[in-house]
């Protein structure tokens, strides 16, 4: 309780300050990193909406709005286990053109959160379609998920897709 109100104090400073720090050169950049961090107080504490005020704020804001700052909220959305929220950003997003390889794992993420393993596959597929091949970061998302669901079978399988698209075995896949 008491994280939560310091992290909306946070917030209305954050507020503030992005009024009163618009003209001046250089402190949007400030301001963008503090609406960044209260994004990721408020998702570590399941708190979407707090985290929505502020990522809308910042799209208010004037300031340019890029693919990071999209993909820090589409991890709140993860964080906070809000899938639909994910799945309109993520849209939005796309129409956008800042959809990258960073939003892919996180839309991944989220789709492996929910136990929807067939979308989270379509969603692989969409992504080498559209040009992001599957990296490490993908098949240990995959991974994960086949681990938690004691699927032996499905871990194997993974690892094997892993090593034909030619990407190496890492610590942390061997961590999994």
């Amino acid at each position: 309780e008491q994280r939560t109100d310091e992290v909306k104090a946070e917030l209305q400073r954050i507020g503030a300050q992005i009024k009163e720090t618009q003209g001046m050169e250089g402190s949007q950049n400030i301001d963008v990193q503090r609406s960044l961090s209260s994004i990721k107080a408020f998702a570590r504490n399941k708190d979407l909406p707090s985290a929505a005020v502020v990522f809308n704020r910042l799209k208010l804001s004037g300031v340019s709005m890029r693919p990071q700052l999209y993909n820090c909220y589409l991890d709140a959305c993860v964080q906070c286990g809000s899938t639909s929220a994910c799945l309109k950003l993520f849209e939005e997003m796309k129409q956008l053109g800042y959809v990258d390889i960073v939003s892919y794992n996180t839309m991944l993420k989220a789709y492996l959160a929910s136990n929807r393993m067939e979308e989270a596959r379509a969603l692989v597929k969409e992504m080498s379609a559209r040009g992001f091949p599957a990296n490490k970061v993908t098949y240990n998302e995959l991974l994960n998920a086949k681990v938690a669901s004691r699927d032996r079978q499905g871990m194997w399988a993974i690892v094997d897709e892993m090593l034909a698209a030619g990407l190496k075995v890492n610590l942390i896949t061997c961590s999994i």
